[in-house]
């Protein structure tokens, strides 16, 4: 059996993916801030009915209150954006945080999908970063490696000792 205040919670998620935002905004349970709802940016809207979907679902298969918050977050996660450009890694970032803040979510959870995200971000802008050319059309040659009678017979002088140098 859950509480009043996660079962107003819950109603309110609900009617705040079926209402237009203008209503939603006037929902005190949904956002009590003047600014936008987070509810308003596509990625949460989706990811949190996935999470009410799956949560009704259980429930109305009489799961436990664990096992359909269980089956709820495999759903949230389910529905994240795929990290495969800038704004999908962005829109992945807020999925995260705001289960993070709504208590959906461990922090060791959250650290770990950050830290993915972190990862994609970084291959994406490795990706998308331009090749560096040379700024002459002309390539340095390599010369060829010595053989090794040459390099065994080569010795190389150490660099000069400093305070050598100061003291003469």
């Amino acid at each position: 059996m859950s509480s009043p205040g996660i079962t107003q919670l819950r109603m309110a998620v609900v009617t705040a993916l079926t209402q237009p935002s203008a209503e939603r905004r006037a929902d005190p349970v949904i956002d009590a801030s003047p600014g936008p709802s987070p509810l308003d940016h596509p990625a949460i809207a989706l990811c949190m009915a996935a999470y009410e979907r799956a949560r009704i679902s259980a429930c109305s298969r009489h799961k436990s209150e664990y096992e359909s918050s269980k089956e709820a977050l495999a759903a949230y996660k389910a529905a994240m954006p795929a990290l495969i450009s800038r704004q999908n890694i962005s829109d992945y970032i807020a999925c995260v945080a705001y289960a993070n803040l709504r208590g959906l979510l461990y922090d060791s959870d959250a650290d770990h999908l950050l830290s993915i995200a972190r990862t994609a971000r970084l291959l994406h802008t490795a990706r998308s970063a331009p090749i560096r050319k040379p700024s002459s059309g002309i390539r340095p040659s390599r010369s060829a490696p010595a053989s090794p009678a040459t390099a065994q017979n080569t010795l190389e002088s150490p660099p000069p000792d400093p305070q050598a140098t100061q003291n003469s």
